[in-house]
């Protein structure tokens, strides 16, 4: 079976992470059904085009599933593919901000959403004031959730 994984520059850690797990997952006799032969690319992820014409070539090929580190730009063209021909689409955490009109369907995040989970924290003990530290840019869509 055929996995395709996209990645961008500097993703250097997420792709080894990835090739451990398929190795581990091709090497493990008792638990691995089927083998996977990965398929990896490096794309600049604000490159729809190039993006689109990745994936039709990867699709002649049969991929059957999508890996990604999803990014805000290129979120839409994934999800926008992965809806059009019904395939899964894998990434660590998808965007917290993203387009109304493109969610993905077949999309699966590895990341749960929190920020509901924050939110309802806040409520539940009636906190008049907190600070929220953070070390991502997920944290700047916490702000409004919260005012």
């Amino acid at each position: 079976m055929l996995l395709c994984a996209i990645f961008t520059p500097g993703s250097e850690e997420l792709q080894s992470a990835f090739n451990y797990a398929i190795s581990f997952h091709n090497n493990n006799d008792t638990q691995a059904r089927f083998k996977v032969e990965p398929v990896v690319e490096v794309l600049e992820s604000d490159d729809s085009y190039k993006i689109g014409q990745t994936l039709c070539s990867q699709m002649e090929r049969g991929i059957f599933a999508l890996i990604t580190p999803s990014s805000d730009p290129s979120y839409d063209t994934f999800a926008a593919y992965s809806n059009m021909f019904q395939m899964p689409l894998v990434s660590p955490a998808f965007p917290q901000q993203t387009s109304t009109d493109r969610p993905s369907y077949m999309g699966v995040s590895l990341r749960p959403r929190y920020l509901g989970a924050i939110v309802d924290i806040i409520n539940f003990y009636n906190w008049k004031t907190i600070i929220y530290l953070y070390d991502t840019d997920n944290g700047k869509y916490c702000y409004s959730t919260f005012i």
